[in-house]
Formats: C-alpha cells, structure tokens, sequence
C-alpha cells in the first residue's frame, strides 16, 4: 500500500475498513414503522436511536454503523443493520438478534483512484 501511495498517477486511495476492523454482521431491529398506521419514523432517526443504544451498551467498543434492509407496512417487520468493528464486539452482542450469516472476515480488498 505505501508503494501505492507514492505512485504519482495514484490520485487517491481510499482506506480500508480492514486496518481498523476485523469484520462485520448484520442485526434485526423491531419496525417501528411496521403497522403502516403509526407515525413513520425516519430512517435517521431510527440509526441515531440504535446508536446510543449500541454506545450505551458498548462504550469501548468502535464500530461503524450502517442500515442495510428498511421498509414501511406489514411485510417489513424488522429493520436491519450492518455493524462492522472487532470479532469481540460481535461475540459479546446481545442487544437485538444477529443476522443468519453470522461473523463476515473483511475481505481485503484496496480501492483507489489514479490518472490515465
């Protein structure tokens, strides 16, 4: 990577979730938009809540959060996220039930930018 980094045709390289995570899972978090009758809850909303909840449940573990499956009505009756950081914070998660994949290793994978 540092010898990318010092070619001059490379514009940009973007960095890698793989230097400070280990991987990733993804979790159900009850719809609160599920009935289509209740007042909808914007999906920022809904992340900023599942956040405090994950820091106040995880202080000291980093992590990124992302929403990955959100709908409204009767046939979405769970939100689901995707939550990468270290193998330790998925083997102490309890907060909601974590998805049917499981743990996922980062695949090492670099993207970068560069002129012609």
């Amino acid at each position: 990577m540092i010898a990318l980094k010092r070619n001059e045709k490379v514009i940009y390289v973007q960095p890698p979730f793989w230097e400070s995570y280990e991987g990733f899972f993804f979790f159900d978090v009850p719809n609160p938009n599920h009935s289509g009758k209740a007042p909808t809850v914007p999906r920022e909303e809904l992340k900023a809540q599942v956040r405090q909840e994950l820091d106040m449940a995880y202080p000291e573990q980093p992590y990124t959060l992302e929403l990955s499956r959100y709908g409204y009505g009767k046939h979405y009756p769970n939100v689901g996220f995707k939550l990468t950081a270290h193998k330790s914070f998925f083997d102490g998660f309890k907060l909601y039930p974590i998805g049917a994949w499981g743990w996922r290793t980062l695949p090492l994978k670099l993207t970068y930018y560069h002129r012609p």
